[in-house]
């Protein structure tokens, strides 16, 4: 995918009639240049905060596990807003340009991947 054109993508639930008013589809994203097999992902999500959120745009990172890792930043249409490099354990990220909305931050060391959910108000 190249990008030039529109991405679909469908879902199917197969239900009874009592559970299908139970169902929802939350945490999907979908980002471009990279794969990750269960092999080579190793997630350090719970290591790793992310406060306050919501935020009004600073948003703190904290971990014990991270020395030097590469962190992106998506809109909720798959567009990078920010990306840079974070080291040690503590870390702080400005996206006060960013508009209010739903981000997904992904933090990756080596083949280490953790990945958060960020609101901005």
């Amino acid at each position: 995918f190249d990008g030039s054109s529109a991405l679909y993508i469908a879902f199917k639930y197969t239900s009874t009639t009592e559970g299908a008013a139970t169902w929802e589809v939350d945490n999907v994203v979908v980002t471009a240049g990279s794969t990750l097999s269960i092999e080579d992902n190793l997630n350090i999500s719970d290591a790793v905060k992310v406060y306050p959120n919501p935020s009004n745009g600073m948003v703190n990172i904290t971990s014990n596990v991270i020395d030097k890792a590469e962190y992106q930043v998506f809109s909720i249409t798959g567009e990078v807003v920010s990306q840079g490099m974070i080291e040690g354990s503590q870390n702080s990220i400005n996206l006060m340009d960013a508009t209010q909305g739903i981000y997904t931050l992904k933090i990756t060391e080596n083949d280490k991947t953790a990945v958060k959910r960020i609101i901005i108000k």
